[in-house]
């Protein structure tokens, strides 16, 4: 069985895969990530602008990722959570 760095390192990349997917400007997707011992919060940050997309109609496509989440949670008994950071100044630009 993997260990859980590497599968909180999986489920970041696939998250960051399906965010980039949804929105117009691709490189301001940034995806920070807070650890515990069994949960792991993602902060994901979008332009202000994409926040329509990534959300979705009626919060569809947020609540698909969501879904995707929570089934990974299951298979890998770590509590996975997602929160979408908008219209906040940023310091430095986004990083991967």
């Amino acid at each position: 069985m993997s260990n859980n760095r590497e599968i909180v390192q999986d489920v970041e990349a696939l998250l960051y895969t399906l965010v980039r997917a949804l929105v117009d400007r691709e490189d301001e997707v940034a995806i920070k990530t807070l650890a515990g011992v069994h949960n792991v919060v993602f902060e994901i940050d979008v332009h202000e602008n994409d926040v329509q997309f990534a959300l979705g109609k009626n919060s569809k496509n947020i609540d698909a990722v969501r879904t995707i989440l929570r089934a990974m949670s299951q298979k890998s008994y770590i509590t996975f959570l997602c929160a979408f950071l908008y219209n906040r100044p940023r310091s430095t630009p986004p990083s991967r």
